[in-house]
């Protein structure tokens, strides 16, 4: 049961990356590298569909050969362990010495193909068994063996190369998405090179007489994490800055409902800072096209609300914000910010009951950074602190002291 998943799921990874991918290839044909991370998704695909218990009967008795698709298969891998290559020989090195390097490769493996289609047919292994079984059942045939010791070290000496070059890309890539991908292929070539250990140990137990059938689940098991991971590490350049975009609305809009609180009462208190006609309270809590522009508005108000308070902010509510703060037991940052939610009740208050400041110069502490998302980080600390916080009457109004 899980080897099927593990199949299909690399088989249709595959299959949806090669979708994506065919637009650009359209666009870029003659782009080496884009021409052969198409072939290599392309590959991936054929090497699992290949294999699919309902599709290899068909194509033996297409070709009266029933392990043919055993060789095409093998020589499939070979193709898409070259194409790993190309594409980062072509990301890696100016394009002269790249074109050099990528034909050295291609020309390297493609003999290896050739012999190992030469090794296969006198090999002639007899049985063909089910995909999970078919290589250790056949690994009595000594010349199978010595092919498959061939087509296993081509193949691990390929992800080696893969590997090495996915780590060497990782250090120069230019985007953060690109360099996450490089490391999960070098993961996943690991993980295929523990397949070829696996299928070696299998080999030399099974021309030993031991029992290898165990063991055999380990080798298809790692052989498909890797190639899942691989897919995931060519792919995620594309489909993953789609992530950091729904990770960064999902932080706006949250940061929007939590200034929610504290924005309502300044607009009550200062109609004019509002930007724009307000939204009904259930198409406020609603999710906005553009959670950003809103959020950015929206601090802005708020920026806008503390002003229009600052001339009712009296220097003896600010002392004694300042004290209730510290004495709140908050790390500095949590400390200063439940001062300006005090300062801010203390200042409604002040302004309900007509008591302007005689001193204009009071004002509220401010974001420690510059930028949208340091205003954003403060103001919704300032928000938190203002739900939390109690007005009461403090020195500049009578008695008693805000509680938290």
């Amino acid at each position: 049961m899980l080897y099927d998943i593990m199949e299909w799921s690399c088989m249709i990874g595959a299959f949806l990356a090669l979708l994506y991918t065919l637009p650009r290839l359209a666009r870029h044909f003659t782009d080496a590298a884009v021409v052969a991370v198409s072939v290599y998704f392309a590959c991936s695909f054929l090497s699992f569909f290949l294999g699919l218990d309902f599709v290899w009967p068909h194509l033996a008795d297409l070709f009266g050969f029933r392990n043919i698709t055993t060789i095409m298969i093998h020589c499939i891998v070979v193709v898409l362990t070259a194409a790993q290559q190309v594409v980062l020989v072509h990301w890696s090195y100016p394009p002269k010495l790249a074109g050099a390097k990528a034909r050295k490769r291609v020309l390297a493996f493609g003999m290896m193909i050739i012999i190992l289609i030469a090794m296969f047919v006198f090999a002639l292994p007899s049985r063909r068994h089910d995909a999970e079984t078919a290589s250790l059942l056949n690994m009595q045939n000594p010349r199978y063996c010595a092919y498959l010791y061939l087509y296993l070290g081509v193949i691990a000496v390929g992800q080696i190369i893969t590997m090495r070059l996915s780590v060497h890309y990782a250090g120069i890539a230019p985007r953060a998405w690109l360099r996450r991908g490089m490391w999960i292929v070098a993961a996943g070539s690991c993980f295929i090179l523990v397949y070829c250990a696996v299928r070696y140990m299998e080999i030399i137990g099974v021309q030993s007489g031991a029992d290898m059938e165990r063991l055999d689940a380990v080798q298809w098991f790692a052989g498909d994490v890797g190639s899942l991971l691989e897919l995931v590490g060519w792919t995620i350049p594309g489909w993953g800055p789609w992530l950091s975009r729904a990770r960064r609305w999902g932080a706006d809009y949250r940061a929007y409902r939590r200034l929610h609180p504290l924005w309502a009462v300044l607009c009550e208190t200062s109609p004019m800072i509002v930007k724009a006609p307000q939204r009904s309270r259930l198409a406020d809590h609603l999710p906005p096209r553009d959670p950003e522009h809103r959020l950015y508005r929206r601090v802005i108000e708020i920026l806008d609300g503390q002003l229009a308070l600052r001339p009712y902010l009296h220097s003896g509510d600010a002392e004694e914000a300042q004290r209730q703060a510290r004495e709140s037991g908050f790390h500095e940052e949590a400390c200063q910010a439940t001062a300006v939610a005090l300062q801010l009740h203390a200042a409604l208050r002040a302004k309900a009951e007509g008591q302007a400041s005689p001193d204009p110069s009071v004002t509220f502490s401010s974001a420690p950074g510059d930028d949208l998302r340091d205003q954003v980080r403060w103001l919704t600390m300032v928000a938190e602190a203002f739900t939390r916080t109690r007005p009461a009457r403090t020195t500049a109004s009578a008695s008693g002291a805000p509680r938290i």
